[in-house]
C-alpha cells in the first residue's frame, strides 16, 4: 500500500508567510536601490522620464489584467463615479510623488527623498488622525512631536522647509489614505491610475516629438531601454509588495518599510557623496526616535488585539 505524504495547514502557512516576508524584503530592496536607476536617466527631463513610466506601466498592467481575466472588472470601476473620482485624485497624488521623487534624484536630493519617506509613516497617523477620526496614543504623539522637531531644527539651521521630503511624506500619504478608504482589486486598480494619467503622459511624449526634443529614439537605443525599463522598476516592487501584505503582521510590514529609505540614504551618502553634516544627522536622529515610538506602539496595540 502506498501512502501519499502532504503538507500540514501549519507548514503551508508557514511557508506562505515565508514567501511572502522575502517578497516584501525584495519589494522594499528595489525602492531603496531604485535611485541607481533613475540615476541612469538623470540627464534627461524628469517629465519625460515620468510620462514614460506611465506610458510602459499602463502598458505592461493592461497585459496583467488580461493574463489574470480582470478586464470585466477593471470596466466595473468606471461605472462606479464614486470610487473613479476617488482613483482619479489618487492617481494625481502618485504623479506627484514620483515627478518630486525623479527631479529630486536628478538634482543630488537622495538624501532628502530618503527623509521624505522616514516621514511617510507619522505624517499617514497625523492624516488618520485629521480624516478617519482615529485617536492617536501617547507613543503616537511623542513619535509626532520628535518627528515635527525634526524638521523643525532643518527650517532653524538650514533656513529652508524640506520641500522635497514633505511633499513626498504628504503625497504618499494622501494616496494611501484614499486607497485605505477604496477596495478595487489591485491590479485593476492601478492600470485605472494609469489610464488617467496616459493622456497627459502621451501629450507629453507627443509635443516633445513634434519639437524635435523626444529622447525616445531609434537613434539612442540605449535610451529607449532604459525608458522602456521604467516600467518594470515601477511595477515589479508594487506587485511583490501587494502579493506579500495580505500574508504578513502589520508590524512586519511596518519595520520592512523602513528597508528601502535605508538603502537609499546610504546610496546618497556613500555613493553619490551627498551632504551629511551634522545638522541634517541631528534631523535624522529625531525622526529615527520617532520611529522607534511609532514601531514600539505598532508591536504594543498587536499584543492587544
Amino acid at each position: 500500500m502506498i501512502f501519499k505524504l502532504s503538507s500540514s495547514p501549519s507548514a503551508d502557512i508557514s511557508n506562505q508567510t515565508t514567501r511572502a516576508l522575502l517578497s516584501g524584503l525584495v519589494a522594499f530592496t528595489l525602492w531603496g536601490i531604485s535611485p541607481v536607476y533613475f540615476k541612469q536617466v538623470a540627464y534627461l527631463d524628469p517629465i519625460e522620464v515620468l510620462a514614460h513610466r506611465v506610458i510602459w506601466s499602463f502598458i505592461m498592467l493592461t497585459v496583467i489584467v488580461l493574463l489574470m481575466g480582470q478586464l470585466d472588472i477593471t470596466q466595473r470601476i468606471f461605472k462606479n463615479p464614486k470610487l473613479l473620482l476617488k482613483l482619479i485624485v489618487s492617481s494625481l497624488l502618485i504623479g506627484v510623488n514620483w515627478l518630486t521623487f525623479i527631479w529630486a534624484i536628478t538634482n543630488n536630493q537622495i538624501v532628502e527623498i530618503s527623509l521624505g519617506y522616514y516621514l511617510n509613516p507619522i505624517v499617514s497617523v497625523i492624516l488618520a488622525m485629521i480624516f478617519l477620526k482615529e485617536n492617536l496614543s501617547r507613543l503616537q504623539w511623542l513619535a509626532v512631536g520628535l518627528a515635527s522637531l525634526g524638521v523643525l531644527w532643518q527650517i532653524v539651521t538650514l533656513g529652508r522647509l524640506p520641500m522635497v521630503s514633505i511633499t513626498l511624506a504628504l503625497s504618499f500619504g494622501l494616496y494611501g489614505l484614499i486607497r485605505k478608504t477604496i477596495a478595487p482589486p489591485v491590479v485593476p486598480g492601478l492600470l485605472v491610475e494609469k489610464l488617467v494619467m496616459l493622456p497627459l503622459a502621451l501629450g507629453w511624449v507627443f509635443w516633445l516629438y513634434s519639437q524635435g526634443e523626444s529622447s525616445f529614439s531609434l537613434n539612442a537605443p540605449s535610451t529607449m531601454g532604459w525608458l522602456i525599463l521604467a516600467g518594470v522598476i515601477t511595477l515589479a516592487p508594487l506587485l511583490l509588495f501587494t502579493s506579500a501584505a495580505p500574508h504578513l503582521r502589520l508590524t512586519t510590514l511596518g519595520f520592512l518599510q523602513y528597508i528601502g529609505p535605508s538603502i537609499s540614504l546610504c546610496l546618497g551618502v556613500m555613493l553619490y557623496k551627498e551632504p551629511f553634516g551634522q545638522s541634517i544627522q541631528i534631523s535624522f536622529a529625531f525622526i529615527w526616535l520617532a520611529l522607534v515610538f511609532f514601531s514600539a506602539d505598532a508591536s504594543l496595540q498587536k499584543r492587544k488585539a
